[in-house]
């Protein structure tokens, strides 16, 4: 039943002229190129080249079509009686409003990219490109048909049939190398052959070739390999090394055959099996949050395409290091030990996915900030990171602050609206103070004081928060307070808007010793 929904969905599209052409007109500059059988340099007359698919449905029959005409009497009896019918489809999703982008997105089985599959693009050119409109950018995918689309509006650019995704094809013989002859007598030799006819016919053929190939013996890649490698990034507040960078996203793409791995506490990734060539990306992204490019647009680095290689990256420098460092925050905060906090608001259907805006531009006045509204209401990212000159360290705390906003918000959205500025700015800078040094030991953040009424911006980010937990100046006469736990804390916060409310109710929900000298504390800072 789903697949013939499915299909009838493709043929309505097919007649309402949903086609490459038409889609290219909403891609930014893109141009397309002509590229015949054969060898074909690929030169840009643009920013970009449209390929021809070898994956699409018709390339795949055609090639099909040959193999059985140059074989009319194969002992392959499977080959006469074989047929293609689309294994998935090529689409472009079209979100328009926040609420549309989370159904997408709480799926954590889409691998969505806001630029086509079916294009190469100039170097540095979707890192750079700019949002031509204030809007939720589409994003391209290949879905199965065997898969419910979710109800987003979408648009079917082409049917594809995929062999390597076909389980008549999982007893192949794995090849280091196949010589290609055209000669079909078996299985494996039906399905070498319709790949590397359907990259010939459309220009594709030097991705799928071995090494040392020539015009007389032409080599197939068919031996599946495992991409894997090691992604480091510099951290220049560890008296300037490369660290691990933990919790990445890892894509291997090869066309419309995606698979990913997340690298692990020593920055080492592996993904499933592809053939040939197949490119690594880091989306900076995981299934709770998503790290933009500015107010639009998905971060990435774009790793090389490979064949038979590991790729071991290490990151420095750039907007490439400054969203792996918003990233080092995020995972942290999401997915690794936070000491009993409660979480950030977390990703799922009709709960849109947490956007992290890092804006790669200098801001004088902020490092950071949290907007609670946005999530809910439109499309722009809640919290935004600025200057990505700022230390290693400075861009991972201020990330770690924003986000204890949002999970402030996230405990009662009414008392976070209400609360006094120096009840929620102290203790963010707090939780800021507290999971940052879990990662860098020796981080001190700047505190403010109100100093008997100050309104300056600053004087709203206290001490009291580290105060009560292990004190800033133990010595003095105004910390004798310590033994709080974060939890704690953040426990005695929830529903509560004023300063001295939230300090009387640390006394009333907890036993500590040196309670009595709380008054004393907040005193001080307020």
């Amino acid at each position: 039943m789903i697949k013939n929904l499915f299909k009838i969905g493709l043929l309505i599209a097919i007649l309402l002229n949903y086609s490459c052409e038409k889609d290219n007109e909403v891609i930014e500059k893109v141009n397309s190129q002509s590229i015949t059988s054969g060898m074909v340099k690929r030169e840009f007359s643009g920013d970009s080249i449209v390929l021809q698919n070898p994956y699409s449905l018709s390339n795949m029959r055609k090639s099909l079509s040959t193999l059985k005409e140059k074989n009319p009497n194969s002992t392959f009896s499977d080959l006469k009686n074989f047929k293609i019918e689309a294994s998935h489809a090529y689409i472009k999703f079209k979100p328009r409003t926040a609420e549309e982008e989370a159904v997408l997105k709480s799926d954590s089985t889409l691998f969505l990219f806001n630029y086509r599959l079916d294009c190469e693009y100039k170097e540095g050119f979707l890192e750079n490109r700019k949002a031509t409109n204030d809007t939720i950018p589409d994003y391209y995918t290949a879905i199965s048909i065997d898969k419910i689309i979710p109800n987003v509006p979408f648009e079917i650019i082409d049917e594809l049939y995929i062999p390597e995704q076909d389980s008549y094809f999982n007893d192949t013989t794995e090849n280091e190398k196949y010589l290609i002859n055209y000669q079909i007598n078996n299985k494996t030799d039906l399905f070498n052959h319709l790949i590397f006819d359907a990259f010939v016919n459309t220009g594709n053929e030097d991705e799928v070739l071995e090494e040392g190939s020539t015009e007389s013996q032409r080599w197939f890649f068919g031996k599946r390999w495992r991409p894997a490698g090691t992604i480091r990034i510099w951290d220049n507040c560890k008296v300037g090394e490369f660290v691990p960078l933990e919790g990445a996203k890892i894509l291997m793409r090869q066309w419309f055959t995606i698979d990913s791995g997340i690298t692990n506490s020593s920055g080492y990734f592996s993904t499933g099996h592809v053939r040939g060539h197949a490119r690594y990306i880091i989306q900076w992204e995981r299934y709770q949050y998503s790290i933009r490019t500015g107010n639009f647009g998905q971060a990435e680095l774009r790793g090389p395409k490979l064949k038979k290689q590991n790729w071991n990256k290490d990151i420095q420098g750039g907007s490439d290091q400054f969203h792996g460092h918003i990233h080092r925050a995020a995972h942290h905060y999401y997915y690794k030990n936070i000491k009993s906090l409660r979480r950030p608001p977390e990703n799922g259907t009709w709960k849109p996915q947490m956007k992290i805006g890092a804006f790669n531009e200098p801001n004088n006045e902020i490092n950071g900030d949290y907007r609670c509204s946005v999530r809910f209401m439109g499309i722009l990212p809640s919290i935004r990171i600025y200057n990505p000159d700022n230390t290693s360290c400075n861009t991972y705390a201020t990330t770690i602050h924003e986000l204890a906003h949002a999970s402030h918000f996230n405990m009662k959205k009414t008392d976070f609206r209400d609360s006094e500025k120096i009840v929620k700015e102290s203790w963010a800078r707090g939780v800021e103070w507290e999971l940052t040094r879990m990662t860098y030991p020796t981080y001190t953040a700047w505190f403010g004081r109100k100093k008997g009424g100050s309104t300056e911006p600053s004087s709203f980010y206290t001490g009291v928060v580290p105060d009560m937990i292990d004190g800033i100046s133990s010595s003095s006469s105004y910390d004798q307070v310590s033994g709080y736990t974060i939890r704690q804390i953040e426990d005695a916060l929830q529903g509560k808007r004023n300063w001295n409310i939230w300090r009387d109710n640390i006394k009333n929900l907890h036993n500590n010793a040196t309670e009595n000298n709380l008054d004393a504390l907040f005193d001080y800072w307020n």
